[in-house]
């Protein structure tokens, strides 16, 4: 059985953006695809792992990945806008 790949796609669906290539990136930290691209898998992983080492903290277990209810819109000028019901989770 083939197991299904995180799609890029399905976080921007009519054009690549910068949050939509880190959430497809965060997905391939989930363990069920470790197995499926070693490589991905171990970036995400490690990608995760810096971001928390950066602010001196200690990455969790990582159990979902979602996206972010806000996002910033470019065009904002920095200001954050309500986006739908998805949101990054840690255990």
């Amino acid at each position: 059985m083939i197991m299904e790949r995180p799609n890029l796609f399905s976080y921007a669906t009519s054009e690549l953006s910068q949050d939509a290539f880190i959430c497809w990136l965060l997905e391939w930290s989930l363990p069920q695809y470790r197995q499926t691209d070693t490589k991905l898998h171990e970036c995400a992983v490690n990608f995760i792992r810096k971001l928390f080492e950066k602010h001196g903290k200690q990455a969790p277990l990582i159990n979902s990945v979602k996206e972010p209810l806000i996002k910033c819109d470019s065009g904002m000028q920095g200001k954050a806008s309500r986006s739908e019901t998805r949101s990054l989770s840690w255990r």
